[in-house]
């Protein structure tokens, strides 16, 4: 009994190294200031080939867990222009869950905020990727930009 719960353990910790490390989205984050007080916050998805990032607005069942961001408590900030993607996204109809929207390649989105006095601005990001065969968990990205 003891040597088949000992190979059992030793295929168990196989398999589990086995499993990929899978990162198909890189993300980067930078801040432009179009104007007095306003900042633009740019969050660049850089998506591997084969794997898509869902919009703000993923369509769908309901299900699909849409990219959002979430900022930090900070009294000194005001949005003025809500998070969005910035430009095209593939739109399509999958069976069983309904139009779907996504972003392949290279994905922008944006939030834009005011703020009087320099200060960091520090939220989380979510998303979630999927190819045609699976989808991963939603994935939390932290991120802090300088507003100056």
């Amino acid at each position: 009994m003891k040597n088949l719960l000992f190979l059992f353990f030793m295929l168990f910790s196989f398999a589990v190294n086995a499993q990929p490390n899978q990162s198909p989205v890189i993300w980067k984050f930078d801040v432009k200031k179009p104007s007095e007080n306003t900042y633009t916050i740019y969050s660049t998805a850089i998506i591997e080939k084969g794997w898509h990032v869902f919009t703000t607005e993923p369509g769908g069942d309901g299900l699909l867990i849409p990219t959002a961001i979430n900022i930090d408590e900070n009294k000194g900030i005001t949005i003025s222009k809500p998070f969005a993607l910035d430009g095209k996204f593939v739109t399509h109809d999958m069976e069983y869950v309904g139009k779907v929207n996504y972003v392949e390649g290279i994905g922008q989105f944006t939030i834009t905020v005011i703020s009087k006095t320099a200060t960091t601005l520090k939220g989380l990001l979510t998303y979630q990727c999927c190819n045609e065969k699976m989808c991963l968990p939603p994935t939390d990205v932290p991120f802090s930009v300088e507003l100056k």
